[in-house]
């Protein structure tokens, strides 16, 4: 009885000292119903265009609280506003601060700032790749406007079994057509695209090649099995070629190609900076001339063509340019050959005929200095052209242009001229 009596005293000072809990109307203790913290689900990219959306979404803590209600808020309503659930709409450009408070407990409250933009555009540098040899790469490169936020694109191909993309870099796997996609992260449905066409060569050292034509089309004298057609100052005439059902154009005096090629510039200057023009590639040309006596020209760098072009065969055959360039070697009228030059400004100048070197220059020359007479205008040279008549009537089967100087190993694979590059 005692024992019972002493308990219940001890009940009776504990209830007066810390007091009886309550019950809330939900069975909960009041403690439950106060809110200890609130989270804002906030996407990667708070950037939205003129009348643009973006949801939010906010999380009351402790999942326990009877109370979960928020107030949304913008403090800048003439840029974003923001309703009741938290979606917000982008009404003029500039940048607003949504917040989330507890309606229970206003201490707890989040907020995000948004970018509101009046446009955003994507271009890419190029809208057609075409012909890229299988295994080779080209590069594309987006720009986003405004620049004045930075801004990512996401790249994606229609076609991996074609071509892959990669930070621009689009990889050609297998003949086809692909088109490539970059697209705004903020806004996917702003994109641009360019369409890939892939094309199989047997060609050697296919992924530096930016340009092959072989002239068999009558119809385009330009047409490249790989990379740009080549755009003719007059129509040109075909005959035979090299080899049985081979054909070959004739290229007039006077008259030559435009090449536009798409070779980036290489090299870096002396001073440390990159160079502005392409410093390092290999031309081919399987061609032949009526007689020697006359000069013939290759090459001419300056797409203008109001100065000397840069290689030639002289009136003695041999193939080159003065300065220590020319080859000892000649070549004879109404003869096919396969002519290749590699170049590497800066560190030397080499010529083959039919495989086998002809001539080696190494540096010291002013010539083959980097952006200086060898290296090419990073978007159009001249084939066969000179600007006071040193170039005079040829016939070509075959030209193509890497942008590698090819090792003596890779431009004896190349063949001769009775092993065609089709």
């Amino acid at each position: 009885m005692y024992k019972n009596r002493f308990f219940l005293i001890v009940l009776t000072i504990m209830a007066v000292t810390f007091g009886t809990p309550s019950c809330s109307e939900d069975g909960g203790t009041d403690w439950l119903k106060v809110v200890g913290g609130i989270s804002l689900d906030v996407p990667d990219n708070t950037i939205l265009l003129i009348g643009g959306e973006l949801q939010l979404g906010a999380e009351v803590f402790p999942s326990g609280a009877p109370d979960k209600s928020v107030k949304w808020e913008s403090d800048n309503p003439s840029v974003a506003t923001v309703d009741g659930n938290g979606l917000v709409k982008a009404v003029g450009e500039g940048e607003a601060n949504i917040s989330v408070t507890s309606v229970s407990n206003s201490t707890r409250t989040k907020s995000c700032r948004v970018t509101v933009l009046s446009t955003l555009t994507v271009s890419l540098n190029a809208n057609a790749l075409t012909r890229i040899p299988a295994g080779g790469a080209r590069t594309l490169k987006a720009t986003v406007l405004p620049t004045s936020i930075t801004q990512e694109v996401t790249w994606s191909s229609s076609n991996p079994g074609v071509a892959t993309v990669e930070g621009g870099v689009v990889t050609a796997v297998s003949a086809g057509t692909a088109t490539i996609t970059a697209a705004s992260a903020i806004n996917e449905n702003q994109k641009a695209e360019c369409t890939v066409s892939v094309v199989n060569v047997s060609l050697p050292t296919h992924e530096w090649l930016y340009g092959m034509w072989t002239f068999e089309d009558e119809s385009n004298s330009g047409k490249a099995t790989v990379g740009l057609d080549l755009e003719p100052t007059a129509n040109f005439s075909f005959v035979d070629g090299p080899t049985a059902g081979d054909k070959a154009v004739v290229v007039p005096h006077g008259q030559y190609y435009i090449c536009k090629h798409g070779i980036a510039p290489s090299g870096m200057l002396e001073t440390g900076d990159p160079a502005t023009r392409v410093n390092e590639y290999t031309l081919l040309v399987d061609f032949k001339v009526s007689g020697i006596g006359v000069y013939y020209s290759f090459l001419q760098t300056n797409p203008a063509n109001n100065d000397d072009a840069e290689l030639f065969i002289r009136p003695a055959g041999n193939i080159g340019i003065g300065g220590g360039y020319y080859s000892a070697g000649s070549v004879q009228g109404e003869t096919w050959y396969r002519w290749v030059v590699t170049i590497k400004c800066g560190e030397y100048f080499k010529q083959y005929l039919n495989g086998q070197l002809l001539s080696e220059t190494g540096p010291g020359e002013s010539k083959l200095s980097i952006d200086n007479r060898f290296s090419l205008d990073p978007a159009t040279i001249l084939l066969f052209a000179d600007e006071n008549g040193e170039d005079h009537e040829m016939q070509i089967a075959a030209a193509a242009l890497w942008n590698k100087a090819l090792s003596a190993e890779e431009v004896a694979s190349l063949g001769r001229t009775n092993t065609p590059i089709k």
